[in-house]
């Protein structure tokens, strides 16, 4: 598939194009402007299905609810984030103020996680460890 066939996948997921494409960035893994089957199955696995089950009403967008629903499940237990913390997570991740957060906000919060656990290994993420980081989070991120 490419870009324009995925772009219709996630056309009514309450995202804009550069969210998209951050998204299409991070499942295109051998950046040849395309992604195969197995790609998005893979994708669709790892990222798609826990995130539709954190979304209780199906809308593509997470209240502070099922945000928490998320923290839950442990599959952001590198950040070492309580339920507690679960209002001021949303609030950082509301950046339109629209009282939600869609499957892009979710999925970047899901890179951070990962990167911190391939970069950090467990413990504090420090200043050396930042390009790493970045490099998952970000994809095509490059160290100057």
């Amino acid at each position: 598939m490419n870009f324009i066939e995925f772009m219709k996948i996630f056309a009514n997921k309450k995202m804009i194009r550069g969210e998209i494409k951050y998204i299409w960035d991070t499942i295109d893994i051998n950046k040849n402007s395309k992604v195969s089957e197995e790609e998005f199955e893979d994708f669709h696995e790892i990222f798609i299905t826990p995130y539709e089950a954190c979304d209780s009403d199906n809308n593509y967008s997470l209240d502070t609810n099922g945000l928490g629903k998320c923290l839950e499940t442990g599959m952001l237990d590198h950040l070492d984030l309580k339920k507690e913390n679960t209002t001021q997570l949303f609030e950082i991740l509301d950046k339109k103020g629209l009282n939600e957060t869609n499957f892009a906000d979710y999925m970047f919060l899901r890179r951070v996680n990962i990167g911190w656990d391939k970069c950090a290994g467990g413990s504090d993420l420090a200043k050396t460890n930042i390009p790493c980081a970045l490099k998952v989070v970000v994809p095509g991120w490059i160290a100057s």
